[in-house]
């Protein structure tokens, strides 16, 4: 068989396993946003913010059935109607369904990347300074995005033109940049203050092992950037393997973040709230002028109330936090006792 007939096999099998893998994780996906709706909707009413994460939700889910419906039309014409070479069809991109498709992917992007931005606002405790970068990433890759689907939209647009691999190339390496400095941060800071709780006895050894990695994975939107970097020396090269990875890059982008989502409508997510008493409990911890301090989690025997709480003697007080943020000195409420906190961040 010669070379160049090798080489175009290859691209159809390629795009075969694209359609496949496109198909299995829309499928994952499917079911874990209907879990996402369905557990939003039971705590819709806890806040504007719940409203804003189920409008959020919503709307990815309109955009990946939207890239997948398209990409199915792309595969079925592409697999059975079209009497064009499959690599050749594959390549090509100024097609009407195929605009469509790229427009909804890279929509998706968008989606993702703002959220991950969000969700480090929240984990650095509202920080402004921290999110400066990122934003601007995501600037770049919105810019740079436009860009790409005017030129795909081109005539002649393929995905071996040269400018098509140049804008293409800007465009992920602006959104996965985004996504690996946002997992570094959020996952950097969860390891941080886990270390601390940790240090103060406030989480079991076993714990921070198993349980703590899953959540820090899960809250970084670690699958996205592992893809991410995968993807991009395949797209440099135009290697036919790009095909799948861009299959699975398109799944990854509403996982990830629905995994994020899923946190936060279970309620287990990092919030301000924990981060903010986190640090204190951190603070207060390093305190360690003359006097010990121990976690604590002060347990409402009557009302059947849990209070996060770090006591410790400072001179002849104790200081309690209760879980509105309040202090008490000189002691316990009426009705409470204390026992060791077993609970991650």
């Amino acid at each position: 068989m010669p070379s160049e007939s090798k080489a175009e096999l290859t691209g159809a099998r390629m795009s075969y396993a694209a359609a496949v893998l496109a198909c299995m994780t829309y499928g994952a996906y499917l079911v874990l946003a209907a879990i996402c709706i369905h557990f939003l909707l039971k705590r819709r009413a806890k806040g504007n913010s719940q409203r804003v994460i189920l409008a959020y939700t919503i709307v990815m889910l309109l955009f990946s059935t939207g890239y997948f419906v398209s990409g199915a039309m792309w595969s079925e014409i592409e697999f059975v109607e079209s009497t064009n070479n499959i690599a050749e069809y594959a390549s090509s991109l100024n097609q009407s369904l195929a605009i469509i498709k790229d427009t909804f992917y890279v929509l998706n992007i968008w989606l993702a990347d703002s959220l991950l931005i969000y969700r480090l606002h929240i984990v650095w405790s509202g920080s402004f300074l921290i999110i400066l970068l990122p934003i601007f990433l995501w600037m770049g890759a919105v810019a740079t995005g436009v860009i790409l689907l005017l030129d795909t939209a081109k005539p002649t647009a393929t995905l071996v033109a040269a400018d098509v691999i140049d804008f293409q190339t800007a465009f992920y390496c602006m959104s996965i940049s985004l996504n690996i400095l946002t997992t570094l941060l959020i996952a950097g800071r969860l390891w941080y203050q886990q270390r601390q709780m940790k240090a103060l006895a406030a989480v079991p050894s076993a714990r921070w092992d198993y349980t703590s990695v899953i959540a820090i994975f899960v809250e970084s939107a670690a699958l996205y950037s592992i893809c991410g970097i995968i993807y991009i020396p395949l797209v440099v090269r135009q290697l036919p393997l790009q095909y799948p990875i861009t299959a699975l890059i398109g799944g990854a982008t509403s996982i990830a973040p629905s995994l994020i989502i899923l946190r936060i409508a279970l309620g287990t997510a990092v919030t301000q709230e924990t981060t903010a008493k986190t640090g204190t409990i951190i603070r207060l911890g390093k305190l360690r002028a003359g006097s010990n301090f121990t976690a604590s989690t002060v347990v409402g025997s009557a009302a059947g109330q849990s209070t996060s709480a770090i006591s410790g003697e400072i001179g002849s007080k104790v200081h309690i936090a209760d879980s509105d943020g309040s202090w008490h000195r000189g002691g316990m409420k009426p009705g409470y006792s204390t026992e060791d906190v077993h609970s991650a961040v």
